[in-house]
């Protein structure tokens, strides 16, 4: 339910500094007095002080976190405007609405938002499991090499022409032979359990294009290795997060040194104890 009216002006919702301290110099004043300690002009004058030192140490502190705000929105030029406006009508929302769901609901998005932010300060962009749209654009955007790794050892050779064969698949490839147009050179690692006809097809279309593929047998490294990755120009990255079942259920895109140089680690690692990938005469 909407509120009625306003709680501003209260006094109750002024800073709680403020309010402290002015209680208290009314109540230093007026004990100044009673107890004969000094006459009453004396006594007001020094409560009046003790106001004006309250009121000052509060402006003081007002003024530092004004300076901070203002210090952090200043860093971006797009901040300013969206974070004001955001915090207009987020007022407004908690204005209109006292106690209820809405305002719940206001501050659990902000919460959410908070961790977000704090999960990009770490260099790392994640998306749900459908969403290629860093792995399409990184791959649109490369200048030199492609190092990747695709784990098929938990699903079957059917699953692995079904994605490539896809959408997403058929989009994703197409930059692939965009990007060696363009000179890039590009170099993926299958991990697998078991050659197939089709696999092999698969295998086959790739190498064919000037991808250098390379096959890796899923007992022939660590599971922890068993992973799904790309890397561009060994700056940026792209790593699979995957349930029991082998599916995608979040896409990673690192763009921090750290997370990068450990899936170039990761690469290097499959890499030697792959093996070119040669179609059977």
């Amino acid at each position: 339910m909407a509120r009625e009216k306003s709680d501003r002006g209260n006094i109750l919702s002024t800073d709680p500094i403020t309010v402290g301290g002015v209680f208290v110099s009314l109540l230093v004043s007026v004990g100044l007095v009673v107890f004969d300690v000094t006459d009453g002009i004396l006594g007001f004058i020094i409560g009046l002080l003790m106001t004006t030192l309250t009121l000052l140490v509060q402006h003081m502190y007002d003024s530092k976190a004004r300076s901070e705000l203002d210090l952090a929105l200043r860093r971006s030029r797009w901040l300013r405007h969206n974070v004001t406006d955001l915090a207009r009508k987020t007022g407004d929302l908690v204005e209109m609405y006292e106690r209820n769901d809405i305002t719940k609901e206001a501050e659990a998005r902000f919460v959410a938002l908070t961790r977000e932010i704090d999960a990009l300060s770490r260099g790392t962009i994640e998306r749900a499991g459908g969403d290629y749209r860093d792995l399409l654009s990184a791959t649109a955007s490369v200048k030199n090499t492609i190092q990747a790794i695709t784990n098929i050892s938990q699903r079957s050779d059917i699953d692995t022409e079904q994605w490539w064969a896809g959408p997403i698949g058929r989009t994703y490839w197409e930059a692939n032979l965009e990007a060696m147009a363009r000179g890039v050179s590009i170099s993926r690692i299958f991990i697998y359990a078991q050659m197939t006809d089709s696999l092999a097809e698969l295998l086959e279309t790739q190498r064919k294009a000037g991808v250098d593929v390379r096959l890796l047998l899923s007992s022939a490294v660590d599971p922890s290795k068993h992973i799904n990755i790309t890397l561009w120009d060994a700056e940026r990255a792209w790593e699979a997060k995957m349930n029991a079942h082998g599916a995608i259920v979040n896409n990673l895109y690192h763009l921090h040194e750290h997370e990068v140089n450990r899936l170039v680690a990761d690469f290097a690692t499959c890499r030697s104890f792959s093996q070119p990938f040669n179609l059977p005469a």
